[in-house]
């Protein structure tokens, strides 16, 4: 939550660690799902295209590891 709380008030930037964070949308604890989930829609309405910047970086890194 802390590390969220971070990223949402733009005092730490994700790069290619949003493939880890979206990976945890299969995660068996439907807790852990829904703070993602609250998570992606929060940087979502943040409007900058946060999530639209960061693909490139998440298609190389996913690229990379499978």
């Amino acid at each position: 939550m802390v590390i969220t709380h971070l990223i949402l008030n733009d005092m730490l930037k994700l790069k290619g660690e949003i493939v880890d964070i979206c990976m945890l949308l299969e995660d068996k604890d439907p807790n852990i799902r829904d703070q993602v989930k609250l998570f992606l829609h929060e940087l979502h309405t943040k409007g900058q295209n946060n999530i639209y910047n960061l693909f490139p970086k998440a298609i190389s890194r996913l690229s990379k590891e499978f």
